[in-house]
């Protein structure tokens, strides 16, 4: 079994052990090729990114071939192998964050920050991650002291061309000198799209995941993965990777990126935090939807082959996937070792300013999802300098999921003409959800609701509306008689009988 904690609950000393991994994956030179794995895999036979048939699988088993290269790496650091079994890399909630530059992700003894504000000097200066455990200047870190390793596509200097595969310069990012670049990891985050709601809040991501269709919820596994892979996944690599126009030039497709807003995003250790998260949400769906008999009687066609990097610098095993989960981790070549992994995740539970409730808020959430009543439960509108920051249409959301479309684009992974027909798509999918979602308007600065703005849902709301359903037995009817002022047309019917 394989316990899999949110980035908030690991300790100083769990979080270290995985650093050290880390940057030793990186000194042996695994990590560089890690990272291309991942940019190579549009290269093979199908696609791992556009298609839902593909995305959530081939991620799901590349993260734990990844976790198993970690593990031994940290006993070539000198942690047993009982101690190297219990590594694994923490997933990063970022639905439940308040403030993205302050989460602790970004703290300088972890990930460091969201971004580098230096604006002045070539690239590396102004994209290379200086702090945390990965940072170039910090003590035992393995990046900022090599070569660029990736000198094609988005990583170059100004000027160069980044379309695939029209390489124009000899020289690449970083050092105006002549030299090819730092190794350092890009990051260029946009403090100001971190400062509201990412995506769709909690409260919407998992009452799609869990619920039924009918009341927003979504049954089918097709509409499910584009759901994560278009509304939830995308704009987070753009916000956090970030850009910047190239020096004289005016197109959009001219900038320079971070790693984490190109396909070389595993080179960027956030990357597997954030797709930690995209495999847990994942995992919500499939309690809900997927029975042991589908799970056991996989159908053939639903198996992913040959994770591979076709470069020939490193494989990873050709591994069976079954699209429900049950990942045989083995060694194709000898068939000496065949391993059943079997992941738990823990919720958070610490440093959130719902930490007093949060498992009555856990366990309400499971309740509401089991009797197929979490659309009762409204959300948030806090306004701010940018807006209702609990919007899921704020125009901030799309202008990040633009800037990951347009790398899409330059990656030959689909038309520049499709981009607004995925925001298009995209804008109709949020309305239809935000429109059967009721709402409370809490005003500004009412610490009182701190929980609520944090979660971007009436907690309080719906911790009543659990504490009356305990009382009734759950009936249809449980919630219709709870006090909700400020709600539209409160308490005037249940949730059920609206459209």
């Amino acid at each position: 079994m394989r316990h899999r904690k949110e980035m908030n609950d690991l300790s100083d000393t769990e979080f270290d052990t995985f650093a050290k991994s880390i940057n030793q994956m990186k000194k042996s030179g695994m990590w560089v090729n890690i990272a291309k794995v991942h940019a190579a895999s549009e290269k093979q036979h199908y696609k791992t990114h556009g298609d839902p048939k593909t995305f959530l699988p081939w991620h799901r088993k590349f993260f734990v071939e990844v976790e198993n290269r970690l593990q031994m790496a940290a006993i070539e650091t000198g942690a047993t192998a009982l101690e190297a079994c219990s590594v694994t890399i923490p997933y990063w909630n970022w639905a439940l964050e308040e403030n993205f530059p302050q989460s602790v992700t970004f703290a300088s003894n972890r990930m460091g920050a969201l971004s580098n504000t230096d604006e002045e000097g070539d690239v590396d200066a102004q994209f290379c991650v200086k702090d945390g455990r990965f940072g170039v200047d910090t003590a035992n870190s393995e990046f900022g002291a090599g070569s660029n390793p990736f000198q094609a596509e988005n990583f170059m200097q100004d000027g160069c061309s980044v379309r695939w595969g029209q390489n124009a310069c000899s020289e690449f990012i970083g050092n105006l000198n002549g030299g090819d670049g730092s190794d350092c990891i890009f990051r260029k985050g946009n403090s100001q799209i971190f400062g509201f709601r990412q995506t769709l809040t909690y409260a919407q991501i998992v009452t799609a995941l869990r619920e039924h269709d009918s009341y927003k919820g979504i049954d089918n596994y097709v509409a499910m993965a584009n759901f994560i892979e278009v509304e939830i996944h995308n704009s987070l690599h753009g916000a956090v990777g970030g850009w910047r126009a190239k020096a004289g030039t005016r197109r959009r497709t001219e900038r320079n990126y971070g790693h984490m807003t190109s396909f070389y995003s595993p080179y960027d250790p956030i990357f597997f935090l954030h797709h930690g998260f995209i495999d847990f949400l994942w995992s919500q769906w499939q309690e809900v939807h997927v029975t042991g008999d589908w799970r056991a009687n996989h159908n053939a066609g639903d198996m992913l082959n040959n994770l591979l990097f076709d470069g020939g610098t490193d494989q990873f095993p050709v591994t069976d996937v079954n699209m429900a989960m049950d990942i045989k981790d083995d060694d194709p070549a000898t068939q000496e070792r065949e391993e059943n992994v079997c992941v738990k995740y823990h919720e958070r539970q610490t440093n959130h300013p719902c930490s007093a409730d949060w498992t009555r808020i856990q366990t309400c959430f499971g309740n509401l999802a089991t009797y197929e009543k979490l659309h009762t439960v409204p959300r948030i509108k806090h306004f701010t300098s940018v807006g209702d920051v609990c919007d899921p249409l704020n125009k901030l959301h799309f202008d990040t999921d633009r800037m990951w479309l347009e790398t899409m684009v330059q990656s030959g992974m689909m038309k520049e003409e499709d981009i607004q027909k995925v925001l298009d798509w995209e804008r109709d999918q949020l309305h239809s959800i935000d429109k059967t979602t009721d709402f409370i308007d809490i005003g500004d600065g009412n610490s009182t609701h701190a929980c609520d703005k944090a979660l971007c849902f009436s907690a309080t709301t719906m911790l009543a509306i659990c504490d009356q359903c305990d009382s009734q037995g759950w009936a249809l009817d449980c919630h219709c008689s709870v006090s909700s002022a400020g709600l539209t047309g409160a308490g005037q019917s249940c949730w059920e009988s609206r459209t």
